[in-house]
């Protein structure tokens, strides 16, 4: 598992390039966080190629594929209620 933290000056390469070498090595799980517009983007490996992303707000709360019964509220990370 891969979480990502998106800065202003490297907010392409994450979600590009890195998605790419991510998806050819296998990682099972990609998360790019996104403080900027609050949200998180979830990819999942599944045959070889990343999903379509699910993408979450700071009002839920997420559990993590990769790591049975690991939860995260969003609104801890991202701020809100």
């Amino acid at each position: 598992m891969v979480i990502e933290i998106l800065s202003p000056n490297t907010s392409v390469k994450d979600q590009r390039e890195k998605l790419v070498l991510y998806e050819r090595y296998g990682i099972e799980e990609y998360w790019i966080v996104d403080p900027q517009n609050q949200v998180v983007s979830v990819y999942i490996l599944l045959r070889g190629a990343y999903t379509k992303p699910a993408v979450y707000g700071p009002e839920d709360t997420m559990e993590c594929a990769t790591l049975e019964g690991w939860a995260l509220k969003l609104s801890d990370i991202l701020g809100g209620s």
